[in-house]
């Protein structure tokens, strides 16, 4: 598994590096898709397959989690509010955790613990990842009912490296995408950096 960092780590994170935990990782995938692939199937934690679409007029929002990755665990109350905030008739939510080295179950008691309130997958979400040139979790992708992506980055400002976090969000990425969308309006922000650890290689099949 790959936890090089794309920065130069302080001396407190390259201690965390060697005790085996996920390196901090910024920037994404340089050629990534504008469109959701519809030939990647996600399975929910259930093993149903995950409806991965946007309703009628409304978004898909998808975010890119992973269990051992500090930030991505700090985001689930974010999380949980702007899930809440939008409601299900013009926004899917999902969360996509890229733990393919765990089982449903295990990523299941993972979300249950963080006390995540929205749909949860496991199977086939790290190549959904790589199809949408996300390189970075957590991160979040914003879809509209076109099946093109409208928004792909950080979830918002809190944090501006691995574990360490600004007292106040100055930029609520994710939130203001999806009202955008919903408004009818361009999103002013398409693309931002996400700040967390880098996407884990689990090889070819993922």
């Amino acid at each position: 598994m790959d936890v090089t960092p794309t920065h130069r780590p302080s001396l407190a994170l390259l201690a965390a590096l060697l005790m085996g935990l996920p390196g901090p990782a910024r920037g994404e995938d340089d050629r990534p898709a504008d469109r959701l692939p519809g030939a990647v199937e996600v399975l929910g934690v259930d093993g149903r397959p995950m409806t991965l679409e946007a309703p009628e007029g409304g978004v898909l929002a998808i975010a890119f989690l992973w269990t051992p990755c500090p930030n991505s665990n700090q985001y689930s109350p974010t999380l949980n509010a702007i899930a809440g905030e939008f409601g299900t008739d013009r926004v899917r939510f999902v969360g996509l955790f890229v733990d393919a080295d765990l089982t449903d179950a295990e990523v299941a008691a993972h979300a249950e613990e963080y006390a995540l309130g929205f749909p949860i997958g496991r199977s086939g979400a790290v190549r959904l990842a790589r199809e949408l040139g996300v390189g970075t979790v957590p991160s979040a992708v914003v879809v509209d009912d076109a099946g093109r992506i409208r928004y792909r980055g950080r979830i918002d400002d809190q944090f501006f490296d691995l574990g360490r976090r600004r007292q106040v969000v100055r930029s609520h990425d994710l939130k203001d995408a999806i009202a955008a969308l919903l408004g009818g309006e361009e999103v002013r922000a398409p693309r931002t950096e996400a700040i967390g650890c880098t996407l884990p290689d689990f090889g070819p099949g993922g």
